[in-house]
């Protein structure tokens, strides 16, 4: 039993936010973790029509498999940079299932 929650903060025109999964089992400490990325939005500081200026989000979803620790899949669309530099941006529409491990205390 659980919750996910999604926490933001916006800084110099960059918004971003990450989400985080609120673990309430019996069997052990109540505990939030880093799930992943929920989204950025750079279109404040370079302007909506800049070639630098990107904007995506992620919806979460939990999978129900039956085990302890269900899996989230995160579904992240919009403009997203596709390089380390940053300055390659293209339009993304995909998902990522990440794995609790109870060892480490990590969603990978």
């Amino acid at each position: 039993m659980g919750s996910l929650m999604n926490l933001g903060y916006c800084s110099t025109g960059v918004c971003e936010s990450v989400w985080l999964a609120l673990h309430l089992l019996e069997s052990d400490y109540i505990g939030a973790y880093y799930v992943g990325d929920s989204g950025t939005d750079t279109s404040s500081i370079y302007g909506e029509d800049s070639p630098l200026a990107y904007s995506y989000e992620s919806t979460p979803s939990v999978v129900n498999n039956g085990v302890a620790y269900y899996p989230i899949r995160l579904h992240f669309v919009g403009d997203m940079p596709i390089d380390e530099s940053g300055e390659q941006i293209n339009y993304v529409d995909f998902s990522q299932e990440l794995l609790f491990n109870p060892i480490t205390k990590e969603y990978q």
